[in-house]
């Protein structure tokens, strides 16, 4: 059964109560195994989406895989289900107007820049959902796919669904290759060493050393990098952004490493998600150009 967004989780608290109270206190308290966190599917459907294929896509979850489903009929019910811990969000782009589903799930993204789940839309209309999805959620197109459901066999799209909950090792979001320089330093150190991104996604970038004198990058060391946008945000946004970011892999040069972006507040996701956004437009717009000019 879909969980009841309006019912407060009693059973948590009744769980602490047992806990915390009577039998062996802390010592039986400290030998009880951690319960893991449940994690949810979100299906949010709008009143005009197919009901039988809304049944089928709840009941293949239900039956499945080991997850809760969330079914919010409104938005405000949609906010509060991704306050929990979500593996995927089957969406109607019908569900409410087209451009606040983006919002609401760029916003969801932001503020879950570490976890995020993909989101999986559900349309009648893909040129108009693609059209908007580049507009607001173009930085995330990695982990994000859409399915045009009144064309495709019911176990086509629970074949979707499935794709998207199992893939578990995918990438977060997509890099895109930039040249965009930085400086940055060692935690600890106050020497400061200069860059470039030569990729860059919401949740990591590959940096390049540069100088006379570089110093080799070591796998797991924290960074504190300040990145040059001002040729991508407004003057008010500031000129520089300064972000703190973990070596994840180093390449056999030593000189280029992988890093992920580490304690990023949600205001300096979005200006990166600004970011990349001006840039991919940026190069859109270059390509376009040179399309143009090639058949003239």
């Amino acid at each position: 059964m879909a969980e009841d967004l309006e019912n407060k989780d009693k059973e948590a608290e009744k769980g602490k109560e047992k806990e915390g109270g009577g039998g062996g206190g802390v010592t039986s308290y400290l030998k009880t195994p951690k319960r893991k966190k449940r994690s949810f599917v979100t299906i949010a459907l709008g009143p005009s989406f197919d009901p039988d294929l809304g049944i089928a896509i709840e009941t293949f979850v239900n039956e499945n895989f080991s997850l809760g489903v969330l079914i919010p009929k409104n938005e405000r019910e949609l906010k509060r289900a991704l306050l929990r811990q979500i593996s995927l969000i089957v969406l109607d782009d019908e569900f409410i107007g087209l451009t606040e589903c983006m919002r609401l799930v760029r916003g969801f993204k932001e503020k879950r820049h570490i976890d995020s789940a993909p989101t999986l839309f559900l349309t009648r209309e893909p040129e108009r959902l693609i059209k908007a999805y580049r507009d607001i959620l173009l930085p995330y197109q990695e982990s994000d796919e859409y399915v045009v459901y009144p064309s495709m066999p019911i176990k086509q799209v629970l074949s979707c669904i499935k794709s998207a909950i199992d893939k578990k090792s995918r990438r977060r979001s997509r890099r895109y290759s930039v040249d965009i320089p930085v400086t940055y330093s060692y935690l600890g150190e106050t020497v400061i060493h200069h860059g470039r991104f030569t990729d860059l996604s919401v949740h990591g970038a590959l940096i390049k050393a540069e100088g006379g004198d570089p110093k080799p990058f070591k796998e797991s060391r924290q960074l504190r990098l300040t990145i040059d946008v001002r040729k991508h945000l407004t003057p008010d946004e500031g000129e520089f952004l300064k972000v703190s970011a973990r070596v994840q892999r180093v390449f056999i040069s030593g000189f280029e490493a992988g890093v992920s972006f580490e304690f990023l507040t949600d205001k300096k996701s979005l200006l990166l998600a600004k970011l990349l956004t001006d840039f991919v437009a940026r190069q859109m717009a270059r390509k376009n150009q040179a399309l143009r000019l090639g058949k003239r």
